[in-house]
C-alpha cells in the first residue's frame, strides 16, 4: 500500500460540512464518541465547501483568493497537489471567541513532483520558490501558513507530529480540521471568480 493512501480520513459516502462546537472550532469527530465516529477529523471535503461554509466575509474571501493563488503557483511548477490540510483561525467561528476576523489559513500540503528522487534538482526547485514553502514568507504574500512535505516520503512520526498539531489549539483544545484533493486548475479558477465578484475588503 502507497502511504498517500493513508494521509486522511478515506470513509467512504459522505457527510454534511461540519458545523463548529460550542467551542467555536470544527469537532474532532462527529458521533457519540470517538471510539464509533460516523465521521472524522481531518473531514473531507471540497474547496467549493470551504468557500460557502468559510468564506463568507470580505476578509475570509479574500484569504481564500491567497490559497488559491498558492495552489495555481504549486501547480504551474508540476507540483501535484495530492493533499492538502485546511486548519487555522480560518476554519473556526474566530469572530465569537475572539471578536476579530482570521488573520490567515494553515495549510499542509502533500505534494509530488516529477523531479522528487532527484535530491539536487528538487532542492533547486524548493529554493527558487521559497516564497511557497517558508511559511512566514507565505504568510505575507498569500496570507496562507503553508508547510509542504513529499507525499510518498513522509514518515509515520511526521504525520503524527503535523495531526496532533492541527487537531489542537495552543490552550490544548482538541477540533478538527479539513481536507481536500485538487478538483484541477478550472474549478479554482471559476471560484476565484466568484470570491471576487462578492468582494474581498469589508
Amino acid at each position: 500500500m502507497r502511504f498517500r493512501r493513508c494521509l486522511g480520513n478515506e470513509r467512504g459516502g459522505s457527510l454534511p460540512f461540519p458545523v463548529f462546537s460550542a467551542s467555536n472550532v470544527l469537532p474532532p469527530f462527529v458521533g457519540v464518541w470517538p471510539g464509533a465516529p460516523l465521521g472524522f477529523s481531518p473531514y473531507p471535503t471540497t474547496i467549493g465547501e470551504i468557500a460557502t461554509h468559510l468564506a463568507t466575509t470580505a476578509e475570509r474571501r479574500a484569504i481564500l483568493v491567497g490559497f488559491l493563488g498558492i495552489r495555481a503557483e504549486l501547480r504551474n511548477l508540476g507540483f501535484a497537489l495530492d493533499r492538502q490540510w485546511i486548519d487555522g483561525s480560518f476554519c473556526e467561528n474566530i469572530e465569537a471567541s475572539e471578536g476579530r476576523p482570521p488573520g490567515d489559513i494553515d495549510v499542509m500540503s502533500f505534494l509530488s513532483h516529477p523531479t522528487e528522487n532527484d535530491v539536487v534538482a528538487y532542492n533547486a526547485l524548493i529554493g527558487a520558490n521559497i516564497h511557497l514553502f517558508d511559511p512566514t514568507q507565505s504568510k505575507v504574500q498569500f496570507r496562507c501558513d503553508h508547510y509542504a512535505m513529499t507525499a510518498n516520503a513522509i514518515s509515520v512520526e511526521q504525520l503524527c507530529y503535523w495531526n496532533s498539531l492541527f487537531s489542537h489549539r495552543r490552550n490544548g483544545l482538541w477540533k478538527g480540521y479539513l481536507q481536500i484533493t485538487d478538483e484541477g486548475q478550472a474549478v479554482d479558477d471559476a471560484l476565484l471568480g466568484t470570491l471576487k465578484a462578492a468582494g474581498l475588503t469589508p
